[in-house]
């Protein structure tokens, strides 16, 4: 430990998804640290006390707050070195018919995504929303692409659900001989001359075309107007190739975590 990191008491938020980690180290509503790690239990807290000692600050954390794609039982290792690394019981997010003056619009509320139920509760407290009163859709653009929908008295409307970039590509290409694409190329919407590029684009094609079509028919019921909102590991990549202005908040669903578990 370093002898000349300050203690601070802390709330450690991490939003668990289907491929990765993401966490964020609180001192009141101050991010003191926050990172990206693999799933990878057995090492992310070990991981996550470095990062917040690189910062001067020695963790006391207090509380725990877990959102997670993946059933509890899935995470019982972290669960477990939570408590004995910390003597903290983690607390986990739910999606419940109603929270933060917010209405769910599913019959089965627990059986939306809490990632989902979290981001919506976000973006509902954004001055971009609360101060002008919009309805407003959040897009978290993940290992799943997810669009959800919220009307201006804070009622869901309901969503969309399509598999993410990578998800597309992994199906594509297993599905597939003969067929070889480097991720790493410059992505375009344009026609490509060869079946690697040509893969990308229609995936992208695919993506961005949900999105904007879904968009301008929740534009066009809209009176005042609407705010978008997008987050997730694709966002800064689909922004490059959408037309419609999009507010990008990296950290919705830990944001949420925050609200809904205060």
């Amino acid at each position: 430990m370093d002898t000349r990191a300050k203690r601070l008491i802390m709330i450690l938020d991490i939003d668990v998804g289907n491929t990765r980690i993401k966490w964020r180290a609180l001192q009141g509503d101050k991010p003191i640290a926050a990172g990206v790690n693999a799933l990878d239990e057995t090492t992310l807290l070990d991981n996550i006390e470095q990062a917040i000692l690189s910062k001067g600050a020695d963790p006391l954390i207090k509380r725990v707050r877990i959102a997670s794609v993946r059933d509890s039982e899935q995470l019982i290792t972290l669960t477990t070195n939570i408590l004995d690394k910390w003597q903290v019981a983690a607390e986990f997010a739910e999606t419940t018919s109603s929270a933060c003056g917010l209405q769910n619009s599913y019959a089965l509320p627990s059986t939306m995504g809490v990632d989902r139920w979290c981001g919506v509760i976000a973006a509902a407290h954004l001055s971009s929303v609360s101060v002008s009163n919009v309805p407003f859709c959040v897009i978290d653009a993940g290992s799943a692409l997810t669009l959800d929908f919220v009307s201006a008295q804070g009622v869901h409307q309901g969503g969309h659900i399509a598999p993410g970039y990578a998800m597309q590509l992994k199906s594509l290409l297993g599905g597939t001989d003969r067929v070889f694409v480097n991720a790493a190329a410059e992505q375009s919407l344009k026609p490509a001359d060869n079946t690697g590029d040509a893969v990308l684009s229609g995936v992208l094609l695919g993506m961005t075309g949900l999105i904007e079509s879904t968009l301008r028919a929740f534009v066009a019921e809209a009176e005042d107007g609407v705010a978008v909102i997008i987050t997730g590991g694709d966002a800064e990549m689909l922004q490059q190739h959408l037309s419609i202005t999009l507010q990008h908040e990296p950290d919705l669903v830990l944001d949420g975590l925050a609200h809904l578990m205060p």
